[in-house]
């Protein structure tokens, strides 16, 4: 809001328009806003709105939502279901380095701030009928975990859709993982958590869960669970990179020890072969450090 309270004849106050006025220069913070107010006044039309976002750089996109939370009072009701809409399409595009947990969960939250405070605006008297049309716009099974996962917390439990709607979310979560492809699956950036809550609270009763025999899969799930910590030596001022995966949590999404091991065996087996792919999601070394982690889970396992 403090842009917004020098906007006019006092604006130039502020030490960001100063700089603009005196060096030429435009600060990015400056810049953030000027992008929010625009997103704003395209907030009604959806593809507008989207084509916005995506003609600047994905590297922004999350300090200009920052921006836009400040806005969210200036949104009328008829505007928010697109918003709601394109900010979650955004959410599975917004660039982050391979195993940097800080900025995926940075990006996370932004957007379930966001969106959460956008869905509380709405009008409660015609909510689940505007969510529902949400949850059929969204093209991220990550957006619409997201979405299910903002309805059942907070403010907004139990208080825009019914338990009703609820469960047909869910369903839906579990239809759309069936009929997905691996390599539709593969892109999806939160895909572990998906899969946890879908096998959860998802799965009907008389079907079994199940995680398709893919090398491409096995490799993002192994991705998913890795966190990458920065490890100063003494004496040096070299920076490595710890990379460390919670293999529990990975044994008990698949079910069995035995399954994983085939798994990872079997990734590393065709592990070659999917350099190309592999490269065009992170730097092939670092895919190797990984393969290597949870080779060595394996190994200690059957020692044991």
């Amino acid at each position: 809001d403090e842009y917004e309270k020098r906007d006019g004849k006092n604006r130039v106050s502020h030490e960001n328009y100063i700089r603009l006025y005196l060096e030429r220069v435009v600060n990015p913070d400056l810049m953030d806003f000027n992008d929010a107010k625009q997103a704003l006044e395209l907030i009604k039309d959806r593809e507008k709105l989207d084509q916005f976002f995506r003609s600047l750089e994905p590297e922004r996109w999350r300090s200009i939502l920052v921006k836009l939370l400040e806005l969210v009072h200036q949104i009328d009701h008829d505007e928010l279901e697109s918003g709601i809409v394109v900010i979650l399409n955004l959410w599975p595009d917004m660039p982050v380095e391979p195993f940097d947990s800080i900025a995926t969960e940075e990006n996370r939250e932004t957007v379930r701030r966001v969106v959460s405070r956008l869905l509380l605006e709405l009008n409660h008297s015609v909510a689940e009928d505007i969510v529902c049309r949400i949850m059929l716009e969204i093209s991220s099974l990550s957006s619409k975990f997201m979405m299910i996962g903002l309805l059942r917390r907070g403010r907004l439990r139990n208080a825009l859709v019914s338990e009703t709607a609820d469960i047909e979310f869910k369903r839906m979560l579990w239809n759309e993982i069936q009929d997905m492809s691996v390599d539709d699956l593969a892109k999806e950036p939160d895909l572990f958590r998906v899969l946890n809550f879908t096998k959860e609270y998802g799965k009907p009763a008389n079907e079994s869960f199940k995680i398709e025999d893919s090398p491409k899969l096995t490799f993002v799930l192994l991705v998913c669970i890795c966190r990458m910590r920065p490890i100063q030596a003494r004496g040096t001022r070299t920076v490595e990179r710890n990379i460390r995966q919670n293999w529990r949590s990975l044994v008990a999404l698949f079910g069995d020890k035995e399954i994983l091991k085939i798994r990872v065996d079997s990734l590393k087996n065709q592990f070659e072969t999917m350099k190309p792919w592999i490269e065009s999601r992170m730097l092939f070394d670092d895919a190797k450090k990984l393969l290597e982690l949870a080779t060595s889970h394996l190994e200690r396992e059957r020692s044991v």
